[in-house]
């Protein structure tokens, strides 16, 4: 008999992320269960944006809370499609192969990737978590090709059904995903939003708060002499923005950053304002724009670690996830512009759902 066959399989845990506040959402949820032990623990990295800065990042925080295992897909999620998720399904069977994936933990957001990875491993319980803003805004209020989603959803439907994808097919019309829906995870206590509201399993939120603030009081950040104004940048690198390779688009991103700098520092003349870049600035990035004194802070910490500091009086942004968890989780004075009259990849096309989100969570908003 091949002795490899007698060798019994570990029981393992895929945590699914595609960013580093990801990371510490899924690993909050684990200290919530108290069961972080309870299996061999596999950190799957999701996005198609994960470059060698950002990977270093998530790698180092990752060992800290005691991850020592990580896979990165970033590759594969780039070449993503319906047929490539035949060979993508095949090869994350083989990657795991000495392994019995009892759970997946992973975002509240079922796209072509969630599903392959449901169906390649049948058996694994599924516990979810939130991913930002985007969870807390309302569909009859997105625009454009988000608001084509349930059209895409039934499409797919007929779709997969025709090419005989029934990987994909079953698990699109959420044939299994009630029953498989062990825990869902929560940072904030809202349903108004259509993503957590309208969700297939009809199981109770587990808020997560208090374990989130505990792990992120973990880690020293820095010392502000002074109040101070923390401002947010959006991922400029993000993988569609075109600033990402576009030099014109970069400067007028910056410009926008700019202004309402000026806006901000007008209003509160008695405190410094520290721009934070997000977690997955490139260093190319980073390094432009420094040579426009801007007072930029590009340390490895998710925005929260920051916002949890004392010293920090107002935080400030364009359409930051992190404006809502400040203002609800640290009860900070929160501040966001109106970009209804820019043309703004940060909040292209998806305005109104995102002021929404704003206003109802009592956000200030400034005209720019």
């Amino acid at each position: 008999m091949d002795i490899n066959l007698m060798k019994k399989k570990k029981l393992a845990r895929l945590i699914c992320i595609s960013s580093l506040f990801q990371l510490f959402v899924a690993h909050s949820c684990l200290k919530k269960k108290k069961d972080f032990k309870k299996y061999f623990n596999i950190v799957v990295l999701t996005s198609s944006n994960i470059h060698i800065n950002n990977y270093e990042k998530i790698n180092k925080f990752s060992n800290f809370l005691g991850y020592k295992n990580l896979i990165n897909l970033s590759n594969q999620i780039k070449k993503l499609t319906p047929d490539y998720s035949l060979f993508l399904r095949k090869d994350l069977m083989k990657k795991f192969k000495n392994y019995e994936i009892r759970e997946i933990l992973i975002r509240y957001k079922f796209n072509l990737f969630e599903h392959t990875i449901f169906s390649s491993f049948n058996e694994a319980k599924i516990s979810i978590f939130e991913d930002g803003m985007g969870d807390y805004m309302k569909h009859s209020l997105l625009d454009n090709a988000r608001k084509r989603n349930k059209l895409k959803g039934f499409l797919n439907y007929l779709y997969y059904r025709c090419l005989n994808y029934d990987h994909l097919f079953y698990f699109n019309i959420n044939y299994s995903y009630p029953l498989r829906i062990q825990n869902k995870f929560e940072l904030i206590n809202d349903c108004n939003g259509d993503l957590k509201s309208h969700h297939i399993s009809n199981k109770s939120f587990i808020n997560i708060k208090n374990e989130f603030l505990k792990v992120i009081k973990k880690f020293k950040t820095i010392k502000f002499k002074k109040k101070t104004i923390l401002f947010l940048m959006h991922d400029i690198d993000e993988y569609f923005d075109p600033a990402r390779t576009n030099k014109i688009e970069l400067k007028k991103n910056i410009q926008y950053y700019i202004k309402a700098r000026q806006l901000i520092s007008k209003k509160f003349p008695n405190y410094a304002i520290v721009l934070k870049t997000h977690p997955n600035i490139r260093k190319s990035t980073l390094k432009i724009l420094k040579k426009y004194n801007l007072n930029i802070l590009s340390k490895n910490f998710i925005t929260e670690m920051l916002i949890n500091n004392k010293k920090i009086f107002c935080v400030v942004g364009f359409a930051s996830s992190s404006l809502i968890y400040a203002k609800k989780i640290f009860k900070k004075k929160t501040i966001s512009f109106n970009t209804n009259k820019l043309n703004f990849h940060a909040v292209d096309n998806q305005s109104r759902s995102i002021f929404d989100v704003l206003k109802r969570f009592k956000i200030d908003i400034l005209e720019l």
